[in-house]
């Protein structure tokens, strides 16, 4: 007798484990992918920046369970350079935020706050988006404009209004075709601006 409730109970543990087991993956968005350490150091293994549920929640630190290792480990923005889910890349950078003048930017290794961002587009001319979770609670993200070898990230859009146009003159000087077509509004998407400008920016270094 005692030995039928000894594997029952057996049975049930190893039930409610594979039960809590899926239940967790399922609250998470585990994918397949890395995270990289502040001293370079690379784990593999599932990781995850989203907890489902009612609303889909944004997590504070990224959550990756290593390959071979069966617990899940966290890191905040501050310890990582940035971590991959999939295709997808992300970096961990210290900002600082300016928004003289109305135009929002970010200025890397500066200040003393540590922000997520994800790689849209990468060239002369990168795209990178912000995640933000908004008065309704859903997650959103805001994409900025990032010139090689710069260190300040410029908001590129102004919600529901599209391209800041009366903002890029300065920043989009070295180009007046591109500033022609955007005032034009034949240029009307942060990523129409990024192919044009690369284009462009790569016939300049190497002409034919």
């Amino acid at each position: 007798m005692n030995r039928k409730i000894t594997f029952l109970l057996f049975g049930l543990i190893l039930l409610f484990n594979q039960v809590s087991g899926q239940t967790i993956k399922h609250q998470f968005d585990f994918k397949q992918g890395s995270v990289t350490l502040k001293n370079g150091t690379i784990l593999h293994g599932e990781v995850a920046n989203i907890k489902h549920g009612f609303r889909d929640k944004l997590l504070d630190r990224v959550r990756i369970k290593p390959t071979g290792k069966a617990l899940t480990k966290k890191y905040p923005p501050s310890k990582i350079l940035g971590y991959s889910m999939g295709t997808r890349q992300f970096v961990s950078w210290r900002v600082q935020r300016n928004n003289a003048l109305f135009k929002e930017m970010y200025t890397i290794h500066a200040g003393n706050e540590y922000k997520i961002f994800e790689l849209q587009e990468e060239g002369h001319l990168s795209i990178y988006l912000e995640y933000f979770v908004d008065d309704d609670l859903w997650i959103r993200s805001v994409p900025f404009f990032l010139k090689k070898d710069e260190l300040v990230m410029v908001r590129a859009t102004q919600g529901l209004f599209g391209l800041k146009r009366n903002l890029f003159s300065d920043y989009f000087s070295d180009s007046p075709p591109l500033m022609e077509l955007i005032d034009g509004k034949k240029i009307t998407t942060p990523e129409e601006v990024a192919i044009f400008y690369n284009n462009w920016k790569e016939e300049q270094l190497n002409p034919k």
